[in-house]
């Protein structure tokens, strides 16, 4: 399977996942084998007495693809999108070369993987903190995550996650529910443990 990441103009993500299905279903006929996904953020935000759930994107402007067939050699169609800036670059296959790859790799692979695994829709997570030592995952999306949490923001209940070498994506804020130790079932344990929360 290749991932790929798209550019495009922010609040019309929409639009171009309309037109790049349309594009590759009309010009190649591969609808069924190509999963396009724009990330979204669910949190629970307090009005009133009432928690209401709001969803916001994840990373505005990227869209992300999952496809069976290697797209690299339709980069140049994809910027003839409308509002699409194209297929994000992932690295080139030499210093001398010209030949830009844009399939997706190592770090940038498994962040779209990850994305793809929770269908595009991070949840919050329910985590206990112990600040300037461990975030420990009890469940939800970080349990699979592979990256570092930087930061952590207790009021908004929401961590900021960091992929080191990611050349597309580095620091993204995904929802937490966080809760003290002694208000876990005793059926909950830790999933996940981050080291060094600053």
């Amino acid at each position: 399977m290749n991932y790929y990441c798209v550019a495009c103009k922010v609040s019309k993500e929409e639009n171009v996942i309309n037109d790049i299905k349309l594009y590759l279903t009309k010009i190649l006929g591969i609808k069924s084998i190509v999963e396009i996904i724009f990330p979204t953020k669910q949190y629970r935000v307090k009005k009133g007495n009432k928690k209401e759930k709001i969803t916001k994107p994840l990373t505005p402007g990227y869209l992300f693809i999952k496809s069976e067939i290697e797209l690299d050699k339709f980069s140049r169609e994809f910027r003839s999108i409308n509002d699409c800036y194209g297929l994000v670059q992932s690295k080139r296959n030499d210093e001398k070369e010209k030949n830009v790859i844009f399939k997706l790799q190592k770090e940038d692979l498994e962040y779209a993987s990850w994305i793809f695994s929770n269908k595009g829709n991070i949840t919050p997570s329910k985590i206990t903190l112990e600040i300037g030592q461990f975030v420990n995952v009890i469940s939800g999306p970080l349990a699979t995550f592979n990256g570092k949490i930087i930061k952590v923001d207790k009021r908004n209940n929401k961590v900021c996650i960091y992929s080191e070498n990611s050349g597309t994506l580095q620091k993204v804020w995904v929802p937490v529910e966080i809760v003290k130790k002694e208000d876990l079932n005793e059926n909950d344990f830790i999933l996940k443990e981050f080291s060094k929360v600053y």
